[in-house]
């Protein structure tokens, strides 16, 4: 079997790898999809901010336990030599920008890893603070859960 990335479905697979290709350049630092939840009551944090992670914990990206710092990765495509969407924000769940807003309040830093897949197994990152500005909120389903909606249907009658 062969696959491409820069098309597969789920498109989650192209966000994982970006979150490993993250979690490596920032030398292995948390990833709570991964991670025990426990290991924020040995972190230095405050009542407010181990509440607050534990309420969001399987919703971000990467953390950085030592030093306050939140991750979101976003991933995108080079094809055939122009970035596609360069002019276009990464979307994001409405739920998203609140979440990153209460963690800067609560006195995370906040951060926005970019990372382009170009041709010949090439990525490029980029890290930035995160602002609003950046990123697009949608309100529809995203492209995963629609993939995950027809799979059902199509499980339920049997095809």
């Amino acid at each position: 079997m062969y696959g491409d990335l820069k098309r597969c479905q789920p498109n989650e697979m192209k966000g994982d790898i970006g979150e490993i290709i993250a979690w490596h350049y920032l030398n292995r630092i948390s990833r709570p999809k991964h991670d025990q939840i426990d290991i924020i009551n040995k972190s230095k944090f405050n009542d407010k901010q181990k509440s607050f992670l534990k309420e969001n914990w399987r919703s971000l990206d990467l953390i950085d336990l030592e030093n306050s710092i939140i991750y979101e990765v976003k991933t995108k495509n080079y094809n055939y030599g122009k970035l596609k969407g360069v002019k276009n924000k990464p979307s994001v769940s409405e739920k998203f920008i609140p979440v990153m807003e209460k963690a800067k309040e609560l006195g995370f830093e906040t951060k926005l890893v970019f990372i382009t897949f170009y041709t010949n197994w090439r990525y490029g990152l980029e890290i930035k603070e995160f602002r609003r500005s950046l990123v697009c909120p949608y309100k529809n389903k995203s492209g995963w859960q629609i993939w995950k909606n027809k799979k059902i249907k199509y499980a339920k009658a049997g095809i």
